[in-house]
């Protein structure tokens, strides 16, 4: 490959990076807003509301959180897809160091699509007919798969953090990307123990915040390379 073409395929890599990173700040700030509008509506109304209409205000309140819900997801999913774009990027202008990062997302996805197909596999037999050693049988197969679905999603998110800590190796990298990356992998570690998971979720969203402006400094950089 020529040196215009990893310069190239860095370039792309850091724009689908970084906005991927704006799309999942876009969707956590939607998420909160959304709790925060229910908190507000139903805290000041409910002393003053009557029960007849309590359940219209309610299921309004529902339906709506639902409804941005699903958008903040669909969020998620775009600016997951941008980064595992970003690293095949990333992985093709240097593997050895950044393809970390791709083997990482890849092992998320396979992750969820096992949580998912468990998950479906586990409802259909629940409502199907049958004995209840057999359907034990199932619960307890079906709680391996996401135990196992688990494990590789985190050590999918590890390995990631993993590449943005190494990320700075290239001279052209802004280098407080490994910041972005030890948060990131605290993060990842905490969100998974009890009581201090939310401690965790905070410390990826300001991972991802740093993600952005680092990766809109390096694409400065990498910008005013050669190209040919």
């Amino acid at each position: 490959m020529s040196i215009g073409g990893q310069v190239s395929e860095l370039i792309e890599g850091f724009r689908k990076l970084r906005f991927g990173a704006l799309i999942s700040i876009i969707s956590v700030i939607i998420a909160f807003a959304s709790l925060a509008i229910l908190f507000f509506t139903v805290g000041f109304a409910f002393p003053t509301i009557h029960p007849a209409p309590m359940f219209h205000m309610f299921s309004g309140v529902a339906i709506t959180m639902m409804t941005v819900m699903l958008v903040a997801s669909a969020l998620s999913l775009i600016a997951f897809i941008l980064w595992f774009m970003a690293t095949g990027n990333l992985k093709r202008y240097n593997p050895d160091r950044f393809g970390i990062g791709r083997l990482g997302l890849l092992l998320q996805v396979i992750g969820i699509i096992l949580i998912f197909a468990g998950s479906l596999a586990f409802v259909g037999v629940a409502f199907a007919q049958g004995s209840n050693i057999a359907f034990f049988g199932v619960f307890f197969s079906f709680m391996a798969v996401i135990m196992f679905a688990a494990i590789l999603v985190l050590v999918g998110a590890i390995l990631f953090a993993i590449m943005l800590i190494r990320l700075p190796e290239d001279q052209n990298v802004e280098s407080d990307f490994k910041t972005a990356g030890i948060l990131y992998l605290i993060g990842i570690i905490l969100s998974i123990i009890p009581y201090i998971s939310m401690v965790g979720s905070i410390l990826i969203l300001v991972a991802v915040i740093l993600i952005f402006t680092y990766s809109g400094s390096t694409l400065k950089r990498l910008e005013t390379l050669p190209k040919t």
